[in-house]
């Protein structure tokens, strides 16, 4: 939060954050995004920053960039981006996707192999 502050100090029209909310627990991940969300929209300040937390990208952000191996997948809207092909292609991986219940964004679930393995067994 401190960078944050020192770069607002120098009136910038855009912030360009580079994982802010790697390492930090639940709590303060959500209080570093709310106070850059309340930046954008007191302000007007554009904000472009680097996350991969899908599900705080897909809460907290108006529009993503999905990359896959340096090179553009997808781009648009969370609900466009975040979905079950671009995540299964990008990352090689089984997710569930739903909209928040809350929010309507969309949320991400993990799919592990002992699920898939139980989910295989009942067919």
């Amino acid at each position: 939060m401190v960078a944050i502050t020192k770069a607002l100090v120098q009136e910038p029209e855009l912030l360009l954050l580079d994982e802010p909310t790697s390492h930090l627990d639940i709590a303060l991940q959500i209080q570093i995004l709310n106070l850059v969300q309340q930046l954008n929209d007191e302000l007007g300040l554009t904000v472009m920053m680097i996350i991969h937390d899908l599900n705080l990208a897909g809460e907290y952000c108006d529009e993503l960039i999905l990359m896959n191996k340096g090179k553009i997948k997808e781009k648009g809207l969370p609900e466009y981006v975040l979905t079950y092909s671009n995540i299964e292609e990008v990352y090689g991986t089984v997710v569930f996707t739903q909209p928040n219940p809350l929010s309507g964004r969309p949320a991400i679930f993990l799919v592990s192999k002992r699920i898939l393995n139980s989910i295989n067994k009942e067919r």
